[in-house]
């Protein structure tokens, strides 16, 4: 029994609308940490930014090559052949109650429920050799181990994982400070 963060490609169903940027100031976790690594590439989550109701992820893939091109973490769902193209990095969440999301989960546009856990793409930008991407995950997870894993196929990079605590994403939504409240 393989024991991969992506073993199981799910659906991605509708997705959720973005943070709450207009309304409120996250409280950013910093974070720093090595989700995966080798000599030819390194995916970083960079920091948690925590809204009442979502957490987003601050990521940074970087490629040894400048040449090499980072593609995006996210496809948009009406491109061809939804999810990640077959040469990039590709990203796993799993909460401690067993939700999970990956990027080579399929979009099929249905409602989900709203305790599935749901990935919305955020912002994305790059050049050679580096991409920082944002995911924005709802709902906030519960107090355990948010686990984190990443793998890039193409660059030899296998599959490595991390944790953050969903308590301090918890506390760091109680702590987002409302703009005109």
């Amino acid at each position: 029994m393989s024991t991969s963060s992506f073993d199981e490609v799910g659906r991605r169903g509708r997705e959720q609308a973005p943070p709450p940027f207009t309304r409120f100031v996250p409280h950013v976790l910093p974070a720093g940490l090595l989700v995966a690594g080798n000599d030819a590439a390194k995916v970083f989550l960079v920091a948690a930014w925590c809204w009442p109701d979502c957490v987003t992820l601050d990521l940074a893939v970087f490629a040894r090559d400048p040449e090499v091109r980072v593609p995006p973490l996210f496809r948009h769902p009406l491109a061809t052949g939804s999810g990640p193209g077959p040469s990039g990095p590709v990203l796993a969440v799993s909460y401690a109650d067993g939700r999970r999301f990956t990027t080579l989960d399929r979009y099929d546009g249905a409602p989900v429920g709203d305790a599935a856990l749901r990935a919305t793409p955020g912002r994305s930008s790059g050049g050679p050799g580096h991409r920082r991407e944002s995911a924005h995950l709802a709902p906030l997870p519960p107090a355990g181990p948010v686990v984190l894993a990443a793998r890039w196929d193409d660059l030899g990079l296998v599959e490595g994982r991390v944790e953050i605590s969903g308590a301090d994403v918890l506390a760091g939504a109680a702590r987002a400070r409302p703009v005109w409240g």
